[in-house]
């Protein structure tokens, strides 16, 4: 893959890159703070290229049809497994199949982009066919994505939809409140049920962490990331219900995840047919927004 059919979105102080061809990446996003641009995502390198499956830790992309890790890249529905690919290194599938095929540009104008992708049922092992549709609108408060899914299929599907940015941070601090908090482990593996615990309200410093993934179950859509000593990136988000957070070891970047699902929700086999989070009715759709804006803290 490359980035080479970048198109740009800009309003007021915010600018955007983003590649329909490669996975519907957004590759550049910057804020003006008065005096110079300020990258709320990890910028991509333009020239680059990429496996597919091995892809740069920059920008952002969608998690379609599943979302985080899939262990060892199978599961059943309906007494059928269902056998995905999965990375030459890692044994798992991860983050869906999206971000690794090339999007339709439907349209665009200077602060908006709308684009297309469609999944045939003979594609990638996954037997369901979907469409997606992800729209880009940058705006002088803020940038906001859309992104939907519909089951084109003529039975029920498993479906979960996320995004899934690289933040920059120097010197990160995430306040956000939740319902709960869960340790998915380094590698992201656990199989989590949702909780009836108190809220957890939570300002936490992830500077020198070692690698760790972090669930917050039923969160309330905000959350504030200070990522640098006076630069603060606040996001909002509607229609997922957890945040999958993840923070690599060594690395100058934090993953902030919305997701509609808890991960290993697919492997709970029988409860994941009968849960309205998880299966799709044919020609029924699913739909998150992810909203950014930054500000500057004294």
């Amino acid at each position: 893959m490359r980035f080479d059919d970048q198109i740009s979105l800009a309003c007021g102080a915010y600018n955007v890159r983003l590649s329909p061809g490669a996975g519907a990446r957004i590759t550049a996003l910057t804020w003006f703070d008065g005096r110079r641009d300020r990258h709320l995502l990890v910028p991509s390198d333009a020239t680059a290229s990429f496996d597919p499956h091995d892809w740069p830790k920059t920008g952002a992309f969608p998690m379609a049809p599943f979302t985080n890790k899939l262990e060892n890249g199978r599961f059943t529905w309906n007494g059928r497994e269902i056998v995905l690919p999965t990375p030459a290194d890692s044994p798992h599938a991860l983050h869906g199949l999206a971000h690794r095929k090339p999007w339709t540009l439907a349209h665009a104008t200077r602060e908006h982009a709308a684009l297309r992708y469609s999944h045939k049922p003979t594609d990638e092992g996954w037997p369901w066919s979907f469409d997606l549709n992800m729209d880009v609108t940058v705006t002088a408060d803020h940038v906001q994505v859309d992104l939907q899914i519909r089951n084109t299929s003529a039975e029920p599907m498993p479906a979960g939809l996320g995004w899934h940015p690289f933040h920059p941070v120097a010197n990160p601090v995430l306040t956000l409140t939740a319902a709960a908090r869960h340790d998915a482990g380094p590698q992201g593996l656990a199989v989590l049920t949702p909780s009836n615990g108190q809220a957890v309200h939570t300002a936490r410093t992830l500077k020198g962490l070692g690698a760790q993934s972090t669930v917050f179950e039923e969160w309330d859509g905000r959350l504030s990331l200070s990522v640098e000593k006076n630069l603060v990136v606040d996001v909002e988000a509607t229609g997922a219900r957890h945040l999958f957070c993840h923070v690599p070891a060594h690395a100058r970047h934090v993953c902030l995840e919305p997701v509609t699902l808890m991960p290993g929700a697919l492997r709970h086999d029988d409860e994941a047919q009968r849960a309205a989070c998880v299966a799709l009715a044919p020609g029924a759709a699913r739909a998150i927004r992810w909203r950014c804006a930054a500000r500057l803290h004294t």
